[in-house]
């Protein structure tokens, strides 16, 4: 397989012979399968930043509190960001990460009590500069309205 590099926006995809690919079709679309079912967001596709971040607690409009089972789901499974959907969120031990040009800005973990109603248990944000209520608002925003279930 060779691996090509285009640009300079860390896409590698990896080109397959049609030889392999024609043999191996049906393990393939497998594959495919597998990330159209998948629960949450790789956590390596969002690229983000790695080192130790300090993070303060925040308040964050009542509103925004509650979330539905599928607005959940769909936070879990979460999306590529994009020129409209500038904001990511994956998950990763529990915590829920807030990203945008690979730097982490919010973390959030989400409490249910009857597995039909999730509300926000704790929303901080780290020392980056674009950190705050926007950036997270802006995230479930995405989430919310631009993709589908």
């Amino acid at each position: 397989m060779i691996k090509q590099k285009y640009s300079e926006n860390w896409f590698f995809p990896i080109q397959i012979p049609k030889a392999i690919l024609s043999t191996y079709r049906t393990e393939f679309e497998k594959f495919r399968e597998i990330d159209e079912r998948r629960l949450s967001f790789p956590k390596n596709s969002a690229l983000t930043n790695v080192e130790l971040h300090h993070w303060e607690d925040m308040k964050i409009r009542m509103s925004l509190l509650n979330f539905s089972v599928s607005l959940k789901d769909k936070i879990m499974k979460s999306h590529y960001t994009d020129w409209d959907n500038r904001y990511g969120i994956y998950l990763d031990d529990g915590w829920f990460y807030v990203y945008r040009s690979h730097i982490l800005l919010n973390r959030f973990q989400l409490y249910s009590e009857d597995g039909k109603n999730y509300n926000i248990h704790h929303l901080q944000k780290s020392e980056a500069e674009q950190a705050g209520e926007i950036s997270f608002e802006e995230a479930i925003y995405s989430e919310r309205f631009h993709f589908l279930d």
